[in-house]
């Protein structure tokens, strides 16, 4: 399955902060878990999460990584 994406602007958080994205482009959660990759300009991975099958199933439910 190729990888959805979804682009948003460049943004710097504070320690601790939150941000919510909202996917466009198609780009959705799959609800047999997966991953979240964060690439940066180049590409280049930045940072990245794994989600579980079980967590997924929780719709409305906020996920902390």
């Amino acid at each position: 399955m190729p990888a959805r994406t979804s682009a948003i602007a460049a943004v710097s958080l504070a320690a601790g902060a939150t941000l919510e994205v909202a996917l466009g482009d198609g780009a959705q959660l799959g609800n047999r878990g997966g991953a979240i990759t964060l690439l940066d300009a180049d590409g280049l991975k930045v940072d990245g999460v794994a989600y579980s099958a079980e967590q997924a199933g929780r719709e409305g439910w906020t996920l902390t990584f």
